[in-house]
C-alpha cells in the first residue's frame, strides 16, 4: 500500500544530482555555492549541521535555497547587511516536498 505523505524540504537534503534538478544548477555552481555556504558558516548566518560530508555531500535544503536566492548579496560586504535574516520556517511554507511512503 502506498501513502503519500507531505514531509518539509529538511527530509530531502540536496546533493548535486538535486541541485541540478531542483535548482538547474551544474557541478560547478554547485561546488561553488557549497563553498559560499561555508564561508557563510563562518560569519554565522548558518550553523554547522548546514553541510554534511559523509562520503557524499550533502547540503540542508533550506540553506541551499536561501543561499541561492541571495548569493549575489552575501558576496557583496555592503549588501549583505540588507539581506534579511534566515528564516527556514518561511521557505518551508512554500517548498513543500512529496515523499511516496510504502508500507
Amino acid at each position: 500500500m502506498n501513502a503519500m505523505l507531505e514531509l518539509s524540504a529538511r527530509a530531502a537534503p540536496v546533493d548535486y544530482k538535486r541541485a541540478k534538478e531542483i535548482f538547474k544548477d551544474s557541478q560547478t555552481m554547485f561546488y561553488q555555492k557549497v563553498r559560499g555556504i561555508k564561508e557563510q558558516i563562518e560569519k554565522d548566518r548558518y550553523n554547522h549541521y548546514a553541510i554534511m560530508e559523509s562520503g557524499k555531500l550533502l547540503v540542508n535544503y533550506f540553506i541551499y535555497y536561501d543561499y541561492s536566492t541571495y548569493r549575489t548579496m552575501l558576496e557583496d560586504s555592503y549588501a549583505a547587511k540588507y539581506v534579511p535574516e534566515f528564516e527556514p520556517q518561511e521557505i518551508a511554507k512554500i517548498t513543500p516536498v512529496m515523499v511516496v511512503h510504502e508500507y
